[in-house]
């Protein structure tokens, strides 16, 4: 290990100690990718477990992901960790590094919640067994075990299930398809301004707009025949873009791609709308909010 390695480890290993053992107050780690935040989570979850006072059992500690993947590693690194507490023998001499760093580690534990080995062990032994029960998993199947303590209070079917994304996509294609054949059958009532939209734009860039729609929850639904009026809730939703560049903007401000997206946002609502083009007899508008969107998406590539 180099001199600067060393270093590094050195000066952050009180932070990383902190994060483990404070149980008293609300601790917030914030790193980059491959620092060893799920290590230190791992730690203090094991931590957790065997400290004294007030021990936790494995089903009373919450820890959340946000992917299916993420929360598998968690589980499969925890179960190892703990196995390893229970395969030590502190009384014979370690056989690799490994153990030896797992004999130092347990000797800390001992010393620092004044445990005995036994008393570590039957805590350990009780994690293994019930680690399957508890809520280390993704937020989407925690929401769904509370959801699923409380149907009737949720009005839900206790036979629902969580959608991890999947779903949505399979509902979205199926409807996309069923709503194509309709807006595109020689049927259409529409079938001049698909003409006007699909002589500017790729099919599979209306439906990428539609699912970010869809996705947004933007009701576009209007009440009236102004094709040239936006409608208050893409006003709204475009606001709430804005107001959110605003602040990545401001927490970021070295990130050049909020700041080309901003433009485009404070633009959208003072031009003229797309369904106005597409209307018979409508008129071309600014292509400026267009010719934006394109920049941005070049800057991004």
């Amino acid at each position: 290990m180099s001199m600067t390695q060393s270093a590094s480890e050195f000066a952050d290993a009180a932070d990383r100690r902190a994060a483990v053992t404070t149980f008293d107050r609300s601790v917030v780690v914030t790193a980059g990718a491959g620092t060893g935040k799920t290590t230190l989570l791992i730690e203090r979850l094991v931590h957790l477990l065997l400290r004294n006072p007030e021990p936790l059992k494995i089903t009373e500690i919450v820890a959340l992901t946000f992917t299916n993947k993420a929360a598998d590693e968690l589980k499969l690194r925890l179960r190892q960790r703990l196995q390893a507490f229970l395969d030590s023998e502190l009384d014979r001499e370690p056989a690799s590094a490994l153990e030896r760093k797992t004999s130092i580690e347990i000797q800390e534990v001992i010393a620092l919640y004044c445990l005995s080995k036994d008393e570590l062990e039957s805590r350990v032994q009780d994690a293994l067994r019930n680690l399957e029960r508890s809520d280390l998993g993704t937020i989407h199947s925690f929401a769904a075990n509370l959801l699923r303590l409380y149907p009737l209070e949720a009005g839900l079917d206790p036979q629902f299930h969580e959608d991890d994304g999947s779903a949505f996509e399979q509902l979205f294609d199926e409807q996309w398809s069923l709503w194509l054949d309709q807006e595109l059958s020689l049927a259409s009532a529409r079938a001049v301004e698909w003409q006007i939209i699909l002589s500017r734009c790729r099919l599979d860039h209306v439906k990428a707009l539609a699912k970010s729609l869809t996705t947004e929850n933007v009701d576009l639904r209007q009440n009236t025949d102004d094709l040239k009026t936006i409608p208050a809730a893409l006003s709204d939703w475009l606001s709430q873009l804005e107001n959110r560049a605003t602040i990545l903007l401001e927490r970021h401000p070295e990130d050049r791609l909020n700041e080309n997206g901003r433009p485009t946002a404070l633009r959208l609502p003072a031009a003229e709308p797309s369904w106005a083009l597409a209307r018979p007899g409508g008129r071309r508008g600014s292509s400026r909010p267009r010719e934006s969107l394109q920049r941005a998406n070049r800057s991004r590539q």
